[in-house]
């Protein structure tokens, strides 16, 4: 990777963030589905269902209020998931 293509890549990543959703137990819930969801940005899974994450272009895409409520709907309850966000500080690495 060049020195402009990874200042590129900074940039474009400069205010993202990745959250991340892991449910208790396997779960067919898929955040595509969701046209509210979806607007956010690109999700993602793993095969044993347990964990979807987002990745947002913007720290101002990502809305947990709004991703609560279609959990809420699809009856799932606070006990069963876990959501942790992480902004990316420009580099596509999470800030811990």
């Amino acid at each position: 990777m060049t020195k402009s293509n990874l200042f590129e890549f900074a940039l474009n990543n400069l205010n993202a963030e990745l959250v991340y959703v892991k449910f208790k137990q396997p779960t067919n819930f898929n955040p595509n589905h969701y046209p509210a969801l979806k607007k956010m940005g690109k999700w993602t899974g793993n095969k044993s269902q347990t964990v979807v994450i987002l990745r947002t272009k913007k720290l101002d895409e990502y809305k947990e209020d709004i991703l609560v409520n279609t959990l809420e709907k699809e009856k799932f309850h606070k006990t069963d998931y876990t959501i942790k966000a992480f902004p990316m500080g420009g580099l596509g690495v999470p800030n811990f």
